[in-house]
Protein backbone atom coordinates (compact mmCIF):
# COMPACT_ATOMS: atom_id res chain seq x y z
CA UNK A 1 0.00 0.00 0.00
CA UNK A 2 1.65 3.03 -0.63
CA UNK A 3 -0.76 5.60 1.08
CA UNK A 4 -1.94 5.94 4.80
CA UNK A 5 -5.70 4.71 4.77
CA UNK A 6 -7.71 7.35 6.46
CA UNK A 7 -10.40 6.67 9.52
CA UNK A 8 -13.92 6.76 7.98
CA UNK A 9 -16.82 8.13 10.15
CA UNK A 10 -19.58 7.11 8.16
CA UNK A 11 -20.33 3.61 6.44
CA UNK A 12 -18.37 1.98 3.64
CA UNK A 13 -20.12 -0.43 1.38
CA UNK A 14 -18.24 -3.55 1.47
CA UNK A 15 -18.08 -6.84 0.01
CA UNK A 16 -17.33 -10.25 2.14
CA UNK A 17 -15.30 -12.09 0.25
CA UNK A 18 -14.52 -14.74 2.48
CA UNK A 19 -15.46 -16.26 5.99
CA UNK A 20 -12.76 -18.51 7.34
CA UNK A 21 -12.75 -21.45 9.38
CA UNK A 22 -11.65 -19.64 12.74
CA UNK A 23 -15.18 -17.03 11.98
CA UNK A 24 -12.98 -14.02 10.68
CA UNK A 25 -14.00 -12.56 7.69
CA UNK A 26 -12.31 -10.42 4.82
CA UNK A 27 -14.31 -7.89 2.41
CA UNK A 28 -13.12 -5.49 -0.41
CA UNK A 29 -14.48 -2.04 -0.32
CA UNK A 30 -15.69 -0.86 -3.73
CA UNK A 31 -11.99 0.44 -4.86
CA UNK A 32 -10.61 -2.74 -3.91
CA UNK A 33 -9.31 -2.21 -0.33
CA UNK A 34 -9.08 -4.94 1.52
CA UNK A 35 -11.11 -5.13 5.38
CA UNK A 36 -10.42 -7.29 7.95
CA UNK A 37 -14.01 -8.61 10.20
CA UNK A 38 -13.28 -9.77 13.43
CA UNK A 39 -14.87 -12.97 14.94
CA UNK A 40 -17.42 -11.29 17.19
CA UNK A 41 -18.74 -9.22 14.23
CA UNK A 42 -18.84 -12.09 11.89
CA UNK A 43 -21.01 -14.15 14.50
CA UNK A 44 -23.08 -11.25 15.46
CA UNK A 45 -24.22 -9.80 11.99
CA UNK A 46 -24.64 -13.48 10.53
CA UNK A 47 -21.86 -12.35 8.46
CA UNK A 48 -21.76 -14.62 4.99
CA UNK A 49 -19.21 -14.88 1.87
CA UNK A 50 -20.65 -13.16 -1.24
CA UNK A 51 -22.96 -10.21 1.03
CA UNK A 52 -22.78 -6.85 0.35
CA UNK A 53 -22.85 -5.31 3.73
CA UNK A 54 -22.43 -1.54 5.16
CA UNK A 55 -19.48 -1.52 7.97
CA UNK A 56 -17.85 1.82 9.87
CA UNK A 57 -14.32 0.99 9.16
CA UNK A 58 -10.98 1.82 10.95
CA UNK A 59 -7.19 1.72 9.69
CA UNK A 60 -5.86 -1.72 10.36
CA UNK A 61 -2.40 -2.11 12.40
CA UNK A 62 1.09 -1.23 10.50
CA UNK A 63 1.64 -4.82 9.96
CA UNK A 64 -1.63 -5.64 8.40
CA UNK A 65 -1.53 -2.30 5.95
CA UNK A 66 1.78 -4.00 4.96
CA UNK A 67 0.44 -7.14 4.25
CA UNK A 68 -2.22 -5.66 2.12
CA UNK A 69 -5.32 -5.36 4.56
CA UNK A 70 -5.98 -1.66 4.98
CA UNK A 71 -9.25 -1.72 6.99
CA UNK A 72 -10.57 -2.84 10.05
CA UNK A 73 -14.23 -3.38 10.79
CA UNK A 74 -15.52 -2.21 13.96
CA UNK A 75 -19.43 -1.77 12.86
CA UNK A 76 -22.03 -3.41 11.25
CA UNK A 77 -24.89 -2.10 10.09
CA UNK A 78 -27.52 -4.54 10.30
CA UNK A 79 -29.96 -6.36 7.77
CA UNK A 80 -33.49 -5.32 7.97
CA UNK A 81 -35.39 -7.30 5.49
CA UNK A 82 -35.59 -9.58 2.61
CA UNK A 83 -35.17 -7.18 -0.04
CA UNK A 84 -31.50 -5.77 1.95
CA UNK A 85 -30.65 -9.79 1.40
CA UNK A 86 -31.22 -9.36 -2.34
CA UNK A 87 -29.63 -6.21 -2.44
CA UNK A 88 -26.07 -7.89 -1.34
CA UNK A 89 -26.01 -9.99 -4.45
CA UNK A 90 -25.90 -7.18 -6.75
CA UNK A 91 -22.36 -5.68 -6.95
CA UNK A 92 -20.29 -3.89 -9.65
CA UNK A 93 -17.59 -5.75 -8.03
CA UNK A 94 -14.33 -4.12 -8.97
CA UNK A 95 -11.02 -7.06 -8.71
CA UNK A 96 -7.22 -5.80 -10.11
CA UNK A 97 -8.72 -2.25 -10.80
CA UNK A 98 -11.04 -3.96 -13.37
CA UNK A 99 -15.34 -3.73 -12.96
CA UNK A 100 -15.98 -8.26 -12.83
CA UNK A 101 -18.82 -8.73 -15.31
CA UNK A 102 -22.69 -10.03 -14.46
CA UNK A 103 -23.31 -13.23 -15.82
CA UNK A 104 -26.86 -13.53 -17.87
CA UNK A 105 -29.59 -14.88 -15.13
CA UNK A 106 -30.08 -17.95 -17.97
CA UNK A 107 -26.68 -19.02 -17.17
CA UNK A 108 -28.24 -19.67 -13.15
CA UNK A 109 -29.88 -22.69 -14.68
CA UNK A 110 -27.56 -23.70 -17.34
CA UNK A 111 -24.84 -24.48 -14.01
CA UNK A 112 -27.59 -25.76 -12.01
CA UNK A 113 -28.13 -28.40 -14.44
CA UNK A 114 -24.50 -28.89 -14.99
CA UNK A 115 -23.60 -29.46 -11.68
CA UNK A 116 -27.17 -31.49 -11.75
CA UNK A 117 -25.72 -33.99 -14.48
CA UNK A 118 -21.73 -34.09 -13.09
CA UNK A 119 -21.46 -33.60 -9.42
CA UNK A 120 -19.43 -31.92 -7.04
CA UNK A 121 -17.14 -28.84 -8.55
CA UNK A 122 -14.78 -26.45 -7.72
CA UNK A 123 -15.51 -22.77 -8.66
CA UNK A 124 -12.30 -23.25 -10.63
CA UNK A 125 -13.92 -25.97 -12.61
CA UNK A 126 -17.65 -23.92 -13.38
CA UNK A 127 -15.56 -21.02 -14.32
CA UNK A 128 -13.61 -22.74 -16.84
CA UNK A 129 -17.39 -24.80 -17.91
CA UNK A 130 -18.46 -20.92 -18.52
CA UNK A 131 -15.47 -19.95 -19.86
CA UNK A 132 -15.27 -17.16 -17.45
CA UNK A 133 -12.76 -15.99 -14.71
CA UNK A 134 -13.73 -17.58 -11.40
CA UNK A 135 -14.89 -14.23 -9.73
CA UNK A 136 -18.15 -14.22 -12.04
CA UNK A 137 -18.26 -17.81 -11.60
CA UNK A 138 -18.42 -17.63 -7.65
CA UNK A 139 -20.52 -14.38 -7.72
CA UNK A 140 -23.03 -17.01 -9.75
CA UNK A 141 -22.53 -19.74 -6.96
CA UNK A 142 -22.78 -17.49 -4.22
CA UNK A 143 -26.29 -15.97 -5.33
CA UNK A 144 -27.38 -20.30 -6.53
CA UNK A 145 -26.49 -21.12 -2.72
CA UNK A 146 -28.07 -17.80 -1.59
CA UNK A 147 -31.51 -18.50 -3.02
CA UNK A 148 -31.04 -22.26 -1.55
CA UNK A 149 -30.83 -23.79 -4.83
CA UNK A 150 -26.83 -25.59 -4.43
CA UNK A 151 -25.18 -26.33 -1.51
CA UNK A 152 -21.25 -25.68 -0.28
CA UNK A 153 -18.72 -27.44 1.14
CA UNK A 154 -15.75 -25.52 3.19
CA UNK A 155 -13.34 -26.10 0.40
CA UNK A 156 -15.80 -24.46 -2.11
CA UNK A 157 -17.32 -27.38 -3.80
CA UNK A 158 -20.94 -26.76 -5.18
CA UNK A 159 -23.50 -29.51 -5.65
CA UNK A 160 -26.74 -29.26 -6.46
CA UNK A 161 -27.60 -31.41 -3.78
CA UNK A 162 -25.22 -33.03 -0.37
CA UNK A 163 -25.31 -35.82 -1.98
CA UNK A 164 -23.19 -35.32 -4.83
CA UNK A 165 -20.15 -34.63 -2.52
CA UNK A 166 -20.36 -38.61 -2.23
CA UNK A 167 -21.04 -39.62 -6.14
CA UNK A 168 -17.63 -39.91 -8.26
CA UNK A 169 -15.63 -37.54 -9.43
CA UNK A 170 -16.46 -35.69 -12.48
CA UNK A 171 -13.42 -36.21 -15.36
CA UNK A 172 -11.51 -32.83 -15.56
CA UNK A 173 -13.02 -31.71 -12.64
CA UNK A 174 -10.51 -29.82 -10.08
Amino acid sequence: MNHQPQPTDGLVEVHIVHVTKSGDAFGATRDGENVYIPPSLVAKFNVATGQMRQLKISPNSPEHVERGVAWRAYFIQPEADAAADERQLQLPLVYGGQPVPKLDPSVDEIVWGWLNDNGAATTKAVARFLGVDTIPARRLLDKLHHNKRVVRADVAVWAVDEADFYRPAMRGGE
